[in-house]
């Protein structure tokens, strides 16, 4: 992560915000389609999902993983 000058800069501290976005209830099977994914996994995955990433790139992880 080069910031000006080249210099590099600290990243992130690894814990984004829970974003909300005007689409949040575009989905209302959302939830269910999460818990179809995260069934049999190990608890973090599911927080990770919900808080850690964008509710966007945590949609498109979910439909990627419904359509294999």
């Amino acid at each position: 992560m080069a910031g000006e000058g080249g210099r590099l800069q600290k990243p992130m501290s690894g814990k984004y915000p829970d974003i909300k976005s005007d689409d949040d209830d575009s989905d209302p099977n959302f939830d269910r389609r999460l818990d179809l994914v995260t069934i049999g996994a190990r608890p973090y995955i599911k927080d990770h999902l919900l808080h850690r990433i964008s509710r966007e790139n945590c949609k498109t992880i979910v439909d990627y993983m419904l359509a294999t």
